[in-house]
């Protein structure tokens, strides 16, 4: 809301009014918050208004915060302080559910794209079964599985790793695929 400036330039005409501030024309005493009488705002209303925004929004307390906050900066105090506080705090209330789900909708859409969910018929079998299934293979078989599946070496550069040939490197390699498939059911 603006209200007109007595004397000034049109552009300057227009200055911002506040909902706080007083009428026009009343002369208004403004005085430094009593930190008495704002501790015992807090004690009678903090948690009703916790209660209240409970029921817009899923972070109640930030939401009282944020009204007791309010009332505590104004400079001319309200004529009804208990209606005013519940009426800020259902405002802030209705504010951070809106924030939290602009945020909740940004991070699905950037999930999406980044992180979409496996295919169940293109998936292959759980992490922890293989990790198990490994684990329990012989030590050369598990280790040329690993070194050629997860390393990406080649035979050769698998035989140069284990002081094989490139040939028993794929035996090896081979035979510890055949022991996977049977302890995962054919899915390896």
């Amino acid at each position: 809301m603006l209200a007109p400036v007595a004397g000034a330039s049109s552009a300057a005409r227009r200055r911002p009014v506040s909902r706080d501030a007083p009428p026009a024309g009343g002369i208004v005493t403004v005085m430094p918050p009593d930190s008495a009488a704002l501790a015992e705002v807090v004690r009678r209303h903090g948690a009703g208004l916790a209660l209240f925004a409970r029921r817009y929004c899923s972070a109640p307390d930030d939401a009282a915060q944020l009204a007791l906050a309010k009332f505590a900066l104004r400079l001319v105090p309200p004529a009804d302080p208990a209606a005013w506080l519940y009426a800020v705090c259902k405002r802030e209330a209705l504010q951070l559910a809106r924030a939290d789900r602009r945020r909740r909708h940004r991070e699905y859409v950037a999930a999406g794209r980044w992180f979409a969910p496996p295919d169940p018929a293109t998936a292959g079998p759980d992490p922890e079964a293989v990790q198990a299934a490994v684990a329990g293979l012989p030590a050369a078989e598990a280790e040329a599985v690993t070194l050629h599946l997860w390393g990406g070496l080649s035979f050769a550069q698998i035989g140069g790793v284990v002081g094989t040939s490139a040939a028993t490197a794929h035996r090896r390699y081979q035979r510890g695929l055949d022991l996977l498939r049977d302890r995962l059911g054919g899915c390896a």
